[in-house]
């Protein structure tokens, strides 16, 4: 912390205390940013009701 690099001895709440005084805000990304876009098509589990028995039955890939 700068300040600590500076010889004073503060606490992470007083630095809190002082920029809510101060009016400044604390930037981070807010909840609710990985949701899907609604105008991209979802596009069913076409395995979902095949029962797989033995090797090499069913080939997946993942393109991106």
């Amino acid at each position: 912390m700068w300040l600590e690099d500076q010889g004073h001895r503060v606490n992470h709440k007083r630095v809190q205390c002082l920029m809510r005084t101060m009016g400044q805000v604390v930037l981070y990304p807010k909840r609710h940013l990985s949701l899907a876009n609604q105008a991209h098509k979802l596009y069913p589990y076409l395995l979902r009701s095949l029962a797989i028995e033995y090797p090499n039955q069913v080939w997946a890939t993942d393109i991106a």
